[in-house]
């Protein structure tokens, strides 16, 4: 119901403003209550990502792909609780966060330190 309330709002698809974003853009969706998907697709121009405690609490799958600046990401103690799923495509992210749950399961391409105490699905990574 929140998309759907959303959307009535504007003449295109909720999806199609999240586009270029020269600013962290996870302080404000992280807020929206009853987020359960979110997809960050070339969209975002900046090298770093904060996720404060807290945010995020419904959302159970995430995708980041083709943040090709992305260096940082950085997410606080109580951030995603019922993240079940990651994807994570070509982004240079130089640190992986340790404070996601430990059951997370992680699809990705790129070798992240501090990935490996994640279930990780077998043979994606080059």
């Amino acid at each position: 119901t929140c998309v759907r309330n959303a959307t009535r709002e504007f003449r295109h698809p909720w999806w199609s403003i999240l586009v270029n974003f020269l600013h962290d853009p996870m302080p404000i969706v992280g807020k929206l209550p009853c987020l359960r998907f979110f997809a960050l697709h070339v969209c975002f121009r900046g090298s770093k990502v904060v996720c404060s405690g807290e945010d995020f609490p419904q959302l159970t799958y995430l995708k980041l792909d083709g943040l090709f600046n992305l260096q940082e990401w950085v997410v606080e103690k109580g951030a995603f609780p019922n993240l079940a799923k990651i994807e994570i495509w070509n982004c240079p992210i130089r640190r992986f966060p340790d404070v996601l749950p430990i059951t997370l399961e992680i699809a990705t391409n790129r070798k992240i330190p501090g990935i490996e105490r994640y279930k990780l699905e077998p043979g994606l990574i080059d």
